[in-house]
């Protein structure tokens, strides 16, 4: 029994620890990339504007400047998005790119104008985010076509919000519980009352650990389903509609 519950837990522990690695870039933010260390040197700009419908009555342009991290700026384009899953605006930039850090902005431009308009409830124009191209690091969402760079983007933004946080709750209470449970089973005594505490704290611990074990199963198979859709890219082109509609009212009840 101590084994099981020893492995059980170290097993959380790591699982914590490698989500918590892998989580670094803000969650409870709409979708945005690029964003960290990126393995293409041509990159696809996507963005979320839940109000992009308005732009069928305006003359609107968007503008892009990117800033290398010495100043150095690559000039300025202006375009005219793709829009994507009725919410997802694309921009597919049109040259290579050396490896070095970058800071990119994107600008709503009405009538040759800068609008501080929303994209995403309380989010403004423009929008600014930082990434890295090394060509060395290619990740396996690298090379994705816009429809399925925003299907693993999803897919990828739902399993750290809904299964990954989840396992680090109900883990973290699980390890915690299991601290107390021991703390008065063998350090603390005091009679009938530790006692009590001792089987309700290992009863916690026992519920928390079970239901991290499942979220963390689904965390996982979360990341088998990112490589499905790396995989399925790569032999045909998918042209329907998204799936996870669903998926994208429960992100956005999380915020």
């Amino acid at each position: 029994m101590k084994r099981t519950s020893s492995f059980a837990i170290t097993s959380i522990i790591i699982l914590i620890l490698s989500f918590s690695k892998a989580s670094a870039h803000k969650s409870t933010r709409p979708i945005l990339y690029p964003y960290g260390t990126i393995g293409n040197n041509r990159p696809c700009f996507i963005w979320k504007d839940i109000y992009n419908q308005r732009d069928k009555i305006h003359n609107v342009k968007y503008r892009i400047t990117i800033k290398t991290n010495e100043d150095k700026e690559i000039r300025p384009i202006l375009f005219t998005p793709n829009l994507y899953y009725k919410s997802f605006y694309v921009f597919e930039f049109p040259e290579h790119l050396p490896n070095d850090d970058y800071t990119y902005t994107i600008e709503r431009i009405v009538d040759n104008k800068s609008i501080n308009s929303k994209h995403f409830h309380y989010l403004n124009y423009p929008i600014i985010e930082k990434f890295i191209i090394n060509t060395d690091e290619l990740n396996e969402s690298d090379n994705l076509t816009p429809q399925d760079l925003i299907k693993y983007l999803q897919t990828d933004k739902y399993n750290r919000l809904i299964n990954g946080y989840n396992f680090i709750f109900f883990g973290t209470s699980g390890i915690v519980t299991f601290g107390i449970g021991m703390l008065f089973l063998k350090v603390i005594d005091l009679g009938l009352i530790s006692n009590i505490i001792t089987v309700i704290s290992f009863t916690s611990s026992a519920i928390g650990i079970s239901a991290a074990g499942y979220y963390g199963y689904k965390y996982i198979d979360g990341k088998r389903e990112l490589h499905r859709i790396v995989e399925l890219d790569k032999g045909i082109s998918l042209n329907g509609d998204i799936n996870n509609d669903n998926i994208d009212i429960e992100i956005e009840l999380t915020f």
